[in-house]
C-alpha cells in the first residue's frame, strides 16, 4: 500500500470522525459523476444531518461499495421498517443500489470551486436541486446528444481541412 493511499484513508477516516461528530468536513471531489453540478477538483462541504430529513434533489455522502460517494437523491422509499434512499450521479446512466442509514454518512451543504461558494441549503438551489432530481433520468440522453453532435460537427470540420 502506498503512503498516498495511507494519507488518503487516514484524511478520510478523520474527515468522517468530525462529520460524525456534527462537524462541517471540506472534502475534494474526486470523480465526474456529478459534472456539471460539481467538478472533479471542486470541495464539497460535508455535515452531518438527521436521515430523515433528508429530501429529494439533496445532494449526500454515502459508503458505496469499494468506495465513498456523493449523489443526488432522486427517490426516498420505505422498504419494511426501513427508509431507503435512492440516488444518482447527475451525468450517469443508472441509479445507485438503495442504501439505509447504516451506509450514509452526510449531506452536501456548499460547493466551493474558483473562490467561490454556492450554499445548497439556500431557497434557491433547494429548488435547483429538486428539479435537478426531477429531470436526472434524462440526463445521459442529453448528454449523449450532445456528445454526438459535437463528434458530428468535429469531423465536419477535420474533413474540410483536408480539402
Amino acid at each position: 500500500m502506498s503512503s498516498q493511499t495511507i494519507n488518503h484513508t487516514f484524511l478520510w477516516d478523520f474527515s468522517e470522525s468530525l462529520i460524525s461528530a456534527g462537524q462541517k468536513a471540506k472534502v475534494k471531489a474526486g470523480g465526474n459523476s456529478m459534472y456539471p453540478f460539481i467538478k472533479k477538483g471542486s470541495f464539497v462541504v460535508i455535515k452531518k444531518t438527521d436521515f430523515h430529513t433528508i429530501k429529494t434533489g439533496d445532494i449526500v455522502v454515502f459508503k458505496g461499495h469499494l468506495k465513498i460517494v456523493a449523489h443526488r437523491v432522486i427517490k426516498i422509499k420505505k422498504n419494511a421498517d426501513n427508509w431507503l434512499l435512492v440516488c444518482k450521479g447527475d451525468s450517469c446512466n443508472r441509479a445507485d443500489v438503495p442504501f439505509s442509514s447504516d451506509k450514509y454518512v452526510g449531506k452536501v451543504v456548499a460547493i466551493e470551486r474558483n473562490n467561490k461558494t454556492v450554499n445548497l441549503e439556500s431557497r434557491t438551489y433547494q429548488i435547483i436541486n429538486k428539479t435537478v432530481a426531477f429531470f436526472s433520468p434524462f440526463f445521459p440522453v442529453v448528454y449523449d446528444t450532445i456528445r454526438f453532435f459535437k463528434h458530428l460537427f468535429r469531423d465536419k470540420d477535420k474533413v474540410k481541412q483536408h480539402l
